[in-house]
This record gives C-alpha cells, structure tokens and sequence, in this order.
C-alpha cells in the first residue's frame, strides 16, 4: 500500500502531536485518541485516513477518568513502520532530525498546531513539554527552515525541566496564514486560528 501525499502529511503532522503508532510485528497501526468536544475534527481525520481504517471500527466515544474521549485505530499496516521508525525509539516518542527532511507541507504543520497549538491574544504556544531540550532545538530549526516561523524555547517547569514552543505575535500571524486553508473546514476547530491584535 502506498499513502498518498495528504495521508502522509497528517500522519507526520498527527504524530508530531497527539497521535501514536503501536508496532504490531511487521506492521504497526496508528491511533488517533481526542476530547469528544474535537467529534468534528476526528471525523475529519478519519474521512481523511479512512484508506486505513477499512478493517477497523468507526471512531468510538468512551468515558475515562479525566472525561469523554472520542477515537479511532487504524489497521495494521507495513507502510506505517516507517513512520515508527522516525519517531519512536525502545517504545518511545522522540524527535530526530531526520523529520526536518520530510516535514514540510502546511498540512503537515496544520494538524500538529491543531494538535498541540494554543493561541494566545498576542502569540501561540506548542505544548511539546514531553520532549527534551535537545529536540525542541530540533523542533525549532524544522520550523524556521521549512516555513519561516521563529520561536522562543520557553523553560515550562524548573523542577521537571520541561519546555514548550513560544510562537510570537508576528510568526504567529504568518503560521495562521499558512494553515487557514485546512482548518475552515473544521468549524469547532477554528478558535486555534486566533489571531493576535496589530494595534
């Protein structure tokens, strides 16, 4: 099976994100977990992938301990191996770099922001805390390389020496700008696209 361009831009963007592959012998399978208040946009997800999910379950509602969550699992298949490769090691998500060679349609920065983002009044913010500070500075080269946005590394926490992506208000406008296009579709999504004052 081959993906086509806009499977393997949300795959990359999904993983970058929330989204995580379990290797399943030869083949390795993506699942794709959200709040049930985002029902629209794994809808969306799935209609995009649905390629993949031709032997699985339709996205399914289930009450956890911190709310509804609202999610899907891809079938397994050999094509997604690669993307485990590039984005997990001994079982765990990390960030090569690597992935600033493959991670360049809009798309693919749409759905990780969709994902991760978080727009404030005057600047926006990747939660990326699960990753070290070795790989932020990977996160941030892949972002002022491939689409021109500069960020701040951000020290979250002291203690745990967690980091977030800071975008400020002028690179924020210029990421809104690139991935407008693929959020409208996804009306209860479009509160991520705020964009900060210029007066």
């Amino acid at each position: 099976m081959e993906l086509t361009s806009t499977e393997h831009a949300i795959i990359l963007g999904t993983l970058l994100g929330d989204g995580f592959l379990q290797k399943r012998a030869k083949k390795a399978r993506l699942r794709i977990c959200h709040s049930v208040k985002q029902k629209e946009y794994v809808d969306w997800k799935y209609q995009q992938l649905i390629r993949l999910c031709q032997r699985t379950s339709l996205p399914q509602t289930k009450t956890v301990r911190f709310g509804v969550t609202y999610s899907f699992t891809t079938q397994s298949e050999k094509i997604l191996l690669k993307y485990y490769s590039l984005f997990y090691k001994h079982g765990l998500k990390i960030i090569r770099s690597q992935l600033i060679d493959v991670f360049k349609d809009p798309l693919s920065l749409a759905i990780w922001w969709l994902d991760d983002g978080n727009a404030r009044l005057d600047a926006g913010r990747l939660a990326t805390q699960a990753f070290r500070l070795a790989e932020h500075k990977i996160l941030q080269q892949l972002l002022l390389q491939n689409f021109n946005i500069q960020t701040n590394i951000v020290k979250h926490s002291a203690l745990k020496k967690q980091y977030y992506l800071y975008i400020p208000n002028q690179y924020f406008s210029e990421l809104v700008d690139l991935i407008h296009i693929y959020v409208q579709p996804i009306s209860t999504m479009q509160y991520k696209l705020r964009k900060p004052r210029n007066d």
